[in-house]
């Protein structure tokens, strides 16, 4: 297939459902460069139309794979809580590689994205050559704890929310209506944009970060305060950008509340859902790929989490951007691009070198 670095798009039929995909770069002419999928975050957080880092790989030689997983962003969006399990996703990127033909990649997963790569490689698959984990927990009871001291950093009125919702929330139960919703469109996603754009200025104030405390204490009006209270945690812990770019702002349009709460919980720190005792610390050791763990020092997973992850898996080293927070790849572009571009070289001829066996010949026959 050749493909501009544009890309090219298309659905991908999972489960009666629809999973957007588009690849950009033409693996046809980067030879020995396999592509790289990109596993998006949340869960429920999708990837931006245009992003100058995807662009930037292509242009230097790497194929890419970028998918929204299902119920985010450009797929379906079927409104069930109980499809959103990590089997699913596991099963979802399986069958993504099975109709693309995709034999050998390097996966990137970012925060929750992280967590999906490490659970699909336990699974051991054929054709995994590397994965780069930024921003990945492996262990949500330690996320929860390392939540805990920085949230009392906060001021205390953006601590008085969090304790309220943490003390309120209940996780959604049922099926939902079963009804599936198409994935937003380019004019939803370009007006949602402009929306954020506008609104997140206000959220950011002051007045309005202390309006929260007191509307946190209606039951009513909690989860709007834990929104608001949010942007706090996030112009802190998750992107150190003023004003935040709008990349950011286009993926937070096509969040789906419904998979996020489901499965993390009413906030990034409030681990609530059903992710909140999930840990592979103990199997770590079974994962022989090699792996980037790259982490901001302001990251919501501090680096206390991401050094303790790389330690423990056999074939993997750390990176810490000085100046980030959750996302390197938009606060340090420029050096988080190298690294990434480093460390797949240096795998991607490993790979190379490896010797095909031809076929087996018989004792004593000609070959």
């Amino acid at each position: 297939m050749g493909v501009d670095g544009s890309g090219v798009e298309g659905y991908v039929d999972f489960r009666g459902y629809r999973t957007w995909y588009r690849i950009m770069g033409d693996p046809a002419n980067a030879p020995g460069r396999r592509p790289l999928v990109f596993l998006n975050g949340g869960p429920g957080v999708p990837w931006p139309d245009r992003h100058h880092w995807f662009e930037d790989l292509v242009a230097a030689g790497r194929p890419l794979v970028l998918y929204d997983q299902l119920g985010c962003g450009r797929s379906d969006r079927p409104d069930d809580p109980s499809l959103w399990t990590v089997e699913l996703f596991v099963a979802e990127l399986s069958a993504l590689r099975r109709t693309l033909g995709l034999e050998a990649v390097h996966l990137f997963g970012l925060s929750w994205g992280g967590m999906l790569a490490l659970e699909y490689a336990l699974t051991q698959p054929d054709g995994l050559l590397s994965m780069i984990l930024v921003g990945t927990p492996a262990d949500v009871p330690l996320f929860e704890r390392e939540a805990r001291l920085l949230r009392a950093d906060l001021p205390p009125y953006t601590q008085r929310v969090f304790d309220r919702m943490e003390a309120r929330w209940r996780p959604a139960t049922g099926r939902g209506s079963g009804e599936v919703h198409p994935g937003r469109t380019l004019r939803q996603r370009q007006r949602g944009s402009a929306v954020m754009r506008r609104l997140v200025p206000v959220m950011t104030a002051r007045p309005v970060q202390r309006l929260a405390d007191p509307m946190s204490a209606v039951p009513g009006l909690t989860g709007l305060a834990t929104r608001i209270a949010g942007v706090e945690w996030a112009r802190r812990h998750v992107v150190r950008l003023s004003p935040l770019p709008a990349e950011l702002l286009e993926a937070m349009v096509g969040v789906n509340r419904q998979v996020f709460d489901t499965m993390w919980g009413p906030a990034d720190p409030l681990p609530l859902g059903a992710l909140r005792d999930w840990s592979v610390v103990d199997r770590l050791g079974e994962i022989h790929v090699p792996t980037l763990v790259a982490n901001g020092r302001y990251d919501e997973v501090t680096p206390l989490q991401a050094e303790a992850l790389a330690e423990s898996l056999p074939d993997s080293r750390c990176v810490i951007f000085e100046q980030s927070a959750h996302l390197p790849m938009l606060e340090e572009p420029a050096a988080f691009q190298e690294a990434v571009l480093r460390f797949l070289d240096e795998v991607d001829p490993r790979e190379r070198t490896v010797d095909v066996p031809g076929p087996e010949v018989e004792p004593g026959a000609r070959p």
